[in-house]
């Protein structure tokens, strides 16, 4: 399991930049790289994995709102007929103009996960990615440039295999066979 640390000198270590010790992160290219790691896992993990995506069911405070956690990245409710958004931390409905929902609601949550509780294949991918944005970020060139670029192509497939083994996608359970197997379109299909 890599730690943040790890990852941070290792995008200092792309622009030539010594290492740094856990006594040592308020140096400035610290901060830098550290900030840029966070923006970076952010970004990834906003997209929704296997490990930071589930379906939760929330219940209003006293005013109404559903309070958000604060780990909370993306959440839409499972009832597609629901238009609420994610808005201070809160779910905030686009029909009503308002925080004030009044009702639980089920829904699926992508959450942010520290950096050392990933997988280790996202951990990889993050790396790799957070490297190569640093290193592009310092006007870094060729041929580094290209290196990295195709550590992260390899990591960015071994991360969509493993989403694809940990998502149960599967045709048979999706609403594409559930419209496809009524029995009408099964019935025309046997004649």
């Amino acid at each position: 399991m890599l730690t943040e640390l790890e990852i941070v000198n290792d995008m200092l270590a792309a622009t030539g930049t010594a290492a740094v010790s856990t006594a040592n992160t308020s140096h400035p290219a610290y901060k830098k790289a550290y900030n840029k790691l966070v923006k970076e896992a952010r970004v990834m993990q906003g997209k929704g994995w296997w490990f930071n995506r589930s379906v939760r069911m929330y219940r209003p405070n006293v005013a109404g709102e559903v309070i958000l956690p604060s780990t909370t990245l993306n959440a839409d409710p499972t009832n597609t007929n629901l238009k609420y958004v994610v808005r201070g931390g809160k779910l905030y409905s686009m029909s009503s103009g308002s925080h004030v929902i009044g009702h639980e609601v089920e829904v699926d949550v992508i959450e942010f996960v520290p950096i050392a509780d990933m997988p280790p294949t996202a951990q990889a991918y993050l790396q790799a990615h957070a490297v190569y944005m640093f290193y592009l970020d310092e006007n870094g060139g060729e041929p580094k440039l290209s290196s990295y670029l195709r550590l992260v192509q390899d990591s960015r497939a071994a991360i969509m295999r493993d989403q694809l083994q940990n998502s149960d996608v599967n045709f048979f359970k999706g609403a594409s066979y559930k419209s496809f197997a009524r029995p009408q379109t099964m019935r025309r299909l046997l004649k």
